[in-house]
């Protein structure tokens, strides 16, 4: 009796669940005002050779998640700093998640470092955020790293969709390895 036919089918499996590709487009929207940052993140999953069922982010410890929206949405839970998502099946293509969260500026003014989401488990991330004010405010970018300043013409159709104020400032981002600070 040879066994060999039987390992080469799981490892067959195996592979099969390897060559699982996902990438992550994320459009990023931040409301600011009143002492409050709501984030807006919609996360555009792009799914090749095969499906996949569940989604996690690493979140930034200072914010607060208070929705998660999704068209096969089961249940999302937050475990420390871990956003994880599960969907009642495994989606493929293409598959949009959002997610809406505050932090606390503790102040009405002051300076204030832009939450970064990121997802993990993709094998690319990429993305745009907005600056919105929600209440009479000026804002002023006191640094920058890694983010392109885009004119907010620029930004995509998405990021205006959600926007109930006008834009302020807008920025490009190859990787979630950025930092923003605005006064």
């Amino acid at each position: 009796v040879n066994w060999t036919a039987a390992l080469a089918d799981e490892d067959e499996e195996e592979e099969k669940q390897e060559q699982v590709l996902v990438t992550a487009e994320q459009q990023t929207l931040h409301s600011i005002g009143e002492g409050i940052v709501v984030s807006t993140i919609t996360m555009e999953y792009t799914i090749l050779h095969g499906t996949q069922s569940s989604f996690e982010l690493e979140l930034d410890p200072r914010c607060k998640v208070l929705h998660v929206e999704s068209d096969a949405l089961n249940r999302w839970a937050v475990e420390g700093t871990r956003l994880q998502i599960h969907l009642h099946y495994g989606v493929g293509d293409e598959h949009s998640i959002t997610i809406i969260a505050e932090l606390s500026m503790k102040k009405t003014s002051g300076r204030v470092k832009i939450p970064i989401f990121r997802c993990l488990g993709v094998e690319r991330e990429k993305g745009h955020l907005a600056i919105e004010a929600r209440t009479n405010v000026e804002l002023d970018e006191v640094g920058k790293d890694v983010l392109a300043a885009v004119d907010i013409g620029e930004l995509p159709p998405p990021l205006w969709g959600k926007a109930l104020n006008p834009l302020l400032l807008g920025y490009r981002f190859i990787t979630t390895d950025y930092t923003l600070e605005l006064e």
